[in-house]
């Protein structure tokens, strides 16, 4: 999407690296980022001091003010580390992000269709089975799974794209 002037909510935004890969594409957007992690926060906020970032849980963010929401709402690399009940957390995180977005969300997975999925602790999600989910959201999703051998992006929208 088109996120110069728009409204961004980057989930677990770390130290803010897309911000700053913004910036430095001449893309202004109306950044937000939250983490999970404290002094990633902290970190952040040190770096990209022009930008918001909180401390926050997306499972427990309060519902935004009426017709308040962000246009976009990202995640990358979120999920490859969740060791407890992962594709629940998968499907409830993608649910929530989907509930903050007027425009589309975008999020990333480690694909089982990677060659070496089974190996490590790492969560390899079905893109089948994900983009299945996530058409329950909305008919208007996008399986890119052709950047890399090990990952895969969905892209949910509002509205059909031109």
């Amino acid at each position: 999407g088109r996120l110069h002037g728009r409204s961004v909510l980057d989930v677990g935004c770390g130290l803010g690296d897309f911000a700053g890969w913004c910036a430095r594409q001449s893309i202004a957007p109306d950044y937000t980022g939250i983490d999970i992690t404290p002094r990633m926060v902290e970190l952040a906020r040190e770096c990209l001091p022009a930008h918001a970032f909180h401390d926050a849980d997306l499972l427990a963010l309060p519902e935004p003010p009426a017709g308040r929401r962000w246009d976009y709402v990202l995640a990358s690399g979120i999920f490859a580390k969740r060791q407890e009940n992962p594709e629940g957390y998968l499907r409830e995180a993608v649910a929530r992000m989907y509930s903050l977005c007027a425009v589309a969300v975008a999020f990333n997975v480690l694909s089982t269709w990677a060659p070496a999925a089974a190996e490590g602790r790492e969560f390899h999600a079905d893109p089948l089975r994900t983009l299945e989910f996530c058409r329950g959201l909305t008919p208007l999703a996008v399986l890119r799974h052709d950047y890399h051998p090990r990952d895969f992006t969905i892209y949910l929208y509002r509205e059909r794209q031109a």
